[in-house]
C-alpha cells in the first residue's frame, strides 16, 4: 500500500448561512449532497461543506499542504457560499491568494457583508455595504432579492481587468429561501463543471 498521502487538486466549498448545519435540512446542504454525488473522485476532487465562521486560515492552509507536486498553480477551487456563507467565500478567497492559489469561480446567493467585529453586525441590514472580491478570484456568478432583510449587498471586483463578475441575477423570494434558489444550484454546477474541463498546469 503506497504511503503517498492523498493530493487534492479540485476542491469545492459550499459555505452555509447565519444557522446552517450539516444536521438541519437546507438548500446549501442539498447543494453540497449533490455536487458530492455527482463530482467527488478520491484523490482528485473534493467538496466541502463549511459554516460561516470557520478558520479559513486553516482551511487554506489544508488545502495548501496537500497541493501536488508542491505547486500551489496545480489546485483548483470553487466556492459557493449563501448569506454570511457569502461573505465568507470572499474571506475563504483572501486566505487563499495568500498562498498563491487561485480561485476559478465564487457562486454567491444573497450573499451578506459581516462586519470583522460583532458589535458592527448590524451593517448586514445596512444597503450601502459592498463586498470586495480578492482579485485571486477568477469569475463571479451573483443572485440576489430586494423583498426583505437581511438581503445580498453588492458585488464588486478589487481589480476588475482580473475578476469577471457577472449581473446580479434577481429573484423573487425571501432571503431564507436564497439557498434553494434553483438558479444558485444551477449555476454552481456549471461552474465546476467548467472548473474541472480547465487543465492544472
Amino acid at each position: 500500500m503506497s504511503s503517498e498521502p492523498l493530493q487534492r487538486r479540485t476542491w469545492i466549498y459550499i459555505i452555509g448561512g447565519f444557522l446552517q448545519t450539516q444536521g438541519k435540512p437546507n438548500g446549501s446542504i442539498r447543494l453540497f449532497d449533490d455536487l458530492d454525488c455527482k463530482f467527488s473522485r478520491p484523490g482528485e476532487v473534493r467538496v466541502e461543506f463549511n459554516r460561516w465562521s470557520d478558520n479559513w486560515s486553516d482551511v487554506a492552509e489544508h488545502v495548501w499542504r496537500l497541493r501536488p507536486d508542491g505547486y500551489s498553480d496545480r489546485i483548483r477551487v470553487v466556492i459557493c457560499g449563501y448569506s454570511w456563507g457569502g461573505y465568507s467565500a470572499t474571506l475563504l478567497a483572501r486566505e487563499f491568494a495568500k498562498r498563491g492559489v487561485s480561485v476559478h469561480s465564487l457562486v454567491l446567493s444573497d450573499a451578506v457583508y459581516r462586519h470583522w467585529y460583532p458589535l458592527g453586525w448590524w451593517r448586514a441590514f445596512a444597503p450601502w455595504r459592498r463586498i470586495k472580491v480578492p482579485e485571486n478570484v477568477r469569475y463571479v456568478h451573483w443572485f440576489r432579492q430586494d423583498l426583505n432583510f437581511p438581503r445580498g449587498h453588492d458585488i464588486v471586483a478589487e481589480n476588475p481587468s482580473r475578476t469577471r463578475v457577472s449581473a446580479p441575477i434577481k429573484a423573487n423570494q425571501f432571503h431564507s429561501y436564497m439557498d434553494d434558489l434553483l438558479y444558485w444550484h444551477n449555476q454552481a454546477h456549471e461552474s465546476v463543471a467548467k472548473c474541472l474541463k480547465e487543465p492544472t498546469a
